[in-house]
């Protein structure tokens, strides 16, 4: 047990902490790295889903049809169709109970109302196969008397499913074909 021996014991116990200081350094630029990687990573899909939600925004905002959603409950999500408003005459949609909306002033029975009412929500929230069942009762065109002029409405009912074939939404698209009708007549 000589000087020479503790030297190299101390120089030998020195190299492994410098060894491990070292590698512990080493992780933490790797993890580093693989943050600022995951951060563009995270900032491009960012970039790309709002270029998609714009692209949504726009075609919303330019289709000459009525679209929306109706959520649990019979109410209409806030993301509908600009031209929406045009149709109904109203920019009170978002949040509305969507029959409400649909049927207020429609010239239907109570009976016709109350079998679509019944159809709508024995259908969000459950299987496929009672919007299957009962798309039948929904209706796909009916007339609307709005600031004293009559508009023929046509419906288009589709489900929006969950991950489970649930049905999550129902999507209604509506689209005022008076004139359609109008010029049907004539030929």
């Amino acid at each position: 047990k000589t000087w020479w021996a503790y030297t190299i014991y101390a120089l030998l116990i020195l190299s492994i902490i410098i060894y491990y200081i070292y590698l512990q350094k080493r992780k933490q630029q790797l993890v580093e790295e693989q943050n600022r990687l995951l951060e563009i990573k995270v900032a491009e899909r960012t970039r790309d889903l709002d270029q998609k939600n714009k692209d949504i925004q726009s075609l919303l905002s330019n289709m000459r049809q009525g679209l929306f959603t109706i959520e649990d409950g019979g109410i209409i999500h806030h993301e509908y169709s600009a031209f929406l408003e045009s149709i109904f005459e109203t920019q009170s949609i978002a949040g509305r109970d969507a029959l409400n909306l649909l049927f207020e002033h429609a010239n239907l029975s109570e009976d016709n109302v109350s079998q679509v009412e019944a159809s709508v929500h024995s259908t969000i929230g459950e299987d496929e196969m009672n919007y299957e069942l009962n798309a039948h009762l929904l209706i796909r065109e009916y007339q609307i008397e709005l600031n004293r002029r009559t508009k023929i409405l046509s419906l288009d009912w589709n489900p929006i499913l969950d991950g489970d074939d649930n049905v999550a939404k129902l999507m209604v698209s509506v689209r005022d074909v008076t004139e359609l009708k109008a010029l049907e007549i004539e030929a």
